[in-house]
């Protein structure tokens, strides 16, 4: 074996060391290496899905698209007064650049509600 092949075999073994250091801090703080959506609950029914998911840390949604109308509902719920809010309806073809047979290029995507 000649130091060419001693220094790359070092080099693979320090790779090695290094790459079990990176997981194991990983694991022991708790960091995910890839982002994952989190959702409380998704149910689906013919065209309509709904799901909720904590959007602040102490705010829930609930999100309901409608498939045949291409469109988005976000709910806030406030737990405390016990109440659910309409706050954003989104045209989902207008927001990912799709054409529909009834759009319009001059109509507003998003619609926010006043509270």
């Amino acid at each position: 074996m000649n130091r060419i092949h001693l220094a790359g075999y070092s080099l693979l073994a320090s790779a090695f060391v290094l790459a079990a250091m990176l997981i194991v801090q990983i694991d022991r703080k708790g960091i995910s290496a890839v982002s994952e959506a989190e959702a409380g609950m998704v149910l689906s029914k013919g065209s309509v899905s709904m799901l909720t998911a904590e959007t602040r840390s102490d705010e829930e949604s609930v999100f309901i698209i409608e498939n045949s109308s291409e469109t988005m509902l976000i709910y806030l719920l406030d737990l405390q007064r016990k109440e659910m809010n309409l706050e954003v309806i989104v045209d989902l073809a207008a927001a990912f650049g799709r054409n529909r047979a009834n759009f319009n290029n001059n109509s507003n995507q998003t619609q926010y509600r006043p509270r």
